[in-house]
């Protein structure tokens, strides 16, 4: 009788330790803003647009759910203005043309949170992570060039580089069965080669999520 009982109660804690484990994916977007460190004679908005996806475990034995995964994430910052050039190649002054700017970043860092419940509000929690990783930046700008006969032309500059990025985040939403919904804020300085925008460049997000238990 003991035995069976043991094996019993050694089977619930199991089950039990076995449900307690799950994996889950999220997707985040919305507004971002980045500071870089000089602006490099290079014209591009600061204001963009990021997206996120992330993937996490929950570590077993923890008083509390703490998730271990991984995120893949991406910024981009887009800007056009109009100039007066003249091209090299036509014999006309005059010649109204667009410049264009593209500055994109990409992260894969590993992440670790946390996910706190609010007393006497069911199904809404608090979720403090941070992550840290490699940050790959790129960019291409369009400037004027000006010859010494005062010929100017479009020259676009471009540039790839790596960074280090650490990066402190907090959700809260509201949860319900296996999915959920909220908002999202988080902080993010890098460390790195970013070319002529400098070697550091910080951003703020500010968006929504999904999250998805399976």
């Amino acid at each position: 009788m003991i035995r069976r009982f043991a094996f019993l109660a050694g089977l619930l804690v199991f089950s039990s330790f076995a449900c307690a484990q799950y994996t889950e994916f999220s997707i985040s977007g919305g507004y971002s803003h980045m500071f870089p460190d000089k602006v490099g004679g290079l014209f591009f908005d600061k204001d963009g647009e990021y997206i996120d996806g992330n993937f996490a475990f929950r570590l077993p034995g923890s008083p509390v759910p703490i998730f271990a995964g991984v995120g893949i994430s991406a910024s981009g910052y887009w800007d056009s203005q109009s100039s007066d050039i003249f091209f090299v190649n036509n014999n006309y002054y005059g010649s109204n043309s667009n410049l264009y700017s593209d500055v994109e970043m990409i992260e894969a860092e590993p992440r670790l949170a946390i996910k706190l419940w609010i007393p006497g509000a069911p199904g809404f929690y608090i979720r403090p992570q941070i992550g840290a990783g490699l940050l790959v930046d790129n960019y291409s700008v369009d400037t004027v060039q000006t010859t010494v006969s005062n010929f100017s032309y479009i020259h676009t500059l471009y540039h790839t580089g790596a960074a280090f990025e650490i990066r402190p985040d907090i959700q809260a939403g509201w949860s319900f069965g296996r999915a959920s919904f909220g908002v999202d804020f988080s902080y993010m300085a890098a460390w790195g080669g970013f070319g002529q925008m400098g070697d550091v460049i910080q951003e703020l997000r500010a968006g929504v999520f999904a999250r998805f238990r399976y």
